[in-house]
């Protein structure tokens, strides 16, 4: 279930309820939305699983409205799945009453705010596992609010932070050179409050000043300097650890976004490195992203079925897009479509994605290599099968700013079965010789990818 990023519940007390048939810590509800959310990922393994998240989830939703009016840790960790599930099956649309119900849980339960604030739901904390739970619950539904308010561009729903410790943070093995997911997540908290005031600062408050941005790039910088040494980037990384490492760059780029085509660039103070604008570092970070969602796709089994990296592609994507016309830039663009290839044979989400980019791509109007031709031609006739989304998800970054909903999924996926197959695409060029960005061989070029791909 990725838990490093969906700790929605203490494990180790919904497993014991689970097993000895007890509704603290566990329920109905709570196992459906946890199905339906990991079958997804499970069809990658057998295929067979792949017509079960929806009737879980419709099994799920239907316990929810006959309880949703009893607030509840195992019905907020059950919404932020079900939403989750909704948002893969490119319905986030559909989701968003739960992301609602999911904040205004949390906050009536004062999972949010100061250790003394009132609730007419107060847990009993003096209780061990209760007080795990409520750790668990707190921090996993406010990430979850994080994921979705950087993912939209939307203001956060939550007003203030947990008021809990963070789960595991305690543990003194966090600073051994061992990669566990506690210690991951742990770090995944302390990004996701940094993120917390980035986004309601631009999208509650609607404000870009250079200075504010500047003193949250510190915060993130510090952030990442003080990573304990299991979470710090390496070439040997599991992909719990890179997956913070792509939204961390992924934050950096959203921040620096409104100053990037400024003139003259700004100067960023002496801590963000020599000569350092706001264009700088956002070519700084996805230089990064380009070795990360590498060695991603290269390592990392994950790679074709977890979500939580896909973000990385989609940023990077967006970027080649700027000039496809380098030998470079198709490189990447095909690593990152081979990527979402195997991302849409389990999630209908990714086929809206792909053919969003493809109509993206479309309107570039440059000379493809013969690699990016045919790999276009198969991803647009495999994601054909899914023909219409309620997604609000936006996929071209470029475009988000000045007309959001012409930027969305489902906007552009509907002009994908519009155009005519091919339509807008450029002729196939040589593709055999090298740009001056581009300093491997023509071999790695042309063949890596479909090594890659293969299965």
């Amino acid at each position: 279930m990725n838990q490093p990023w969906w700790a929605f519940f203490d494990t180790d007390l919904f497993l014991n309820d689970l097993v000895n048939v007890e509704t603290n810590f566990c329920s109905r509800m709570l196992v459906n939305a946890l199905l339906a959310w990991a079958t997804q990922s499970y069809a990658h393994y057998e295929p067979m699983a792949a017509t079960l998240p929806t009737k879980l989830l419709d099994e799920a939703l239907r316990i929810y409205d006959d309880e949703k009016g009893v607030d509840c840790l195992t019905t907020l960790a059950a919404t932020s799945l079900m939403n989750m599930t909704l948002t893969t099956l490119g319905k986030d649309k559909a989701g968003l009453r739960l992301q609602e119900d999911n904040a205004r849980m949390a906050q009536r339960m004062r999972l949010y705010g100061e250790p003394d604030d009132y609730s007419q739901n107060r847990l009993d904390l003096s209780d061990e596992g209760v007080e795990r739970a409520a750790c668990a619950a707190a921090w996993g539904s406010f990430n979850f609010q994080m994921v979705i308010s950087m993912s939209y561009y939307q203001e956060p729903m939550p007003k203030r932070a947990p008021r809990f410790r963070i789960p595991g943070k305690t543990m003194t093995a966090a600073w051994h050179n061992i990669p566990s997911i506690e210690t991951t997540y742990t770090s995944v908290c302390q990004f996701w409050l940094i993120v917390f005031d980035v986004t309601y600062l631009y999208y509650s408050e609607k404000s870009f000043s250079m200075s504010s941005a500047v003193a949250i790039f510190q915060r993130l910088l510090g952030w990442a300097d003080a990573l304990p040494a299991a979470v710090q980037r390496h070439e040997n990384n599991p992909d719990h650890v890179l997956n913070i490492h792509v939204w961390f760059h992924t934050a950096i780029i959203d921040l620096f976004r409104p100053f990037e085509h400024e003139f003259p660039q700004p100067k960023l103070p002496a801590f963000a490195g020599v000569n350092a604008t706001p264009k700088a570092v956002i070519s700084a970070s996805i230089e990064q992203l380009k070795r990360i969602v590498y060695q991603y796709r290269a390592n990392c089994e994950s790679s074709k079925y977890s979500i939580i990296w896909q973000s990385g592609m989609l940023y990077l994507v967006n970027h080649m897009l700027r000039d496809l016309s380098r030998n470079e830039s198709q490189f990447y663009f095909l690593l990152c479509m081979r990527g979402y290839q195997h991302l849409a044979r389990y999630l209908p989400f990714v086929s809206g994605i792909v053919q969003s980019l493809i109509v993206m791509t479309n309107r570039q109007g440059v000379p493809l290599t013969a690699n990016t031709q045919r790999l276009l031609e198969e991803v647009r006739d495999e994601s054909r099968r899914s023909r219409e989304f309620f997604s609000a998800y936006p996929v071209d970054l470029e475009m988000v700013a000045k007309d959001p909903s012409s930027a969305t999924l489902e906007k552009l996926s509907s002009r994908f079965h519009d155009e005519p197959s091919g339509e807008g695409q450029g002729e196939a060029s040589d593709g055999g010789s090298l740009s001056d960005g581009w300093k491997g061989s023509v071999q790695d070029l042309t063949t890596t990818l479909s090594i890659l791909g293969d299965e």
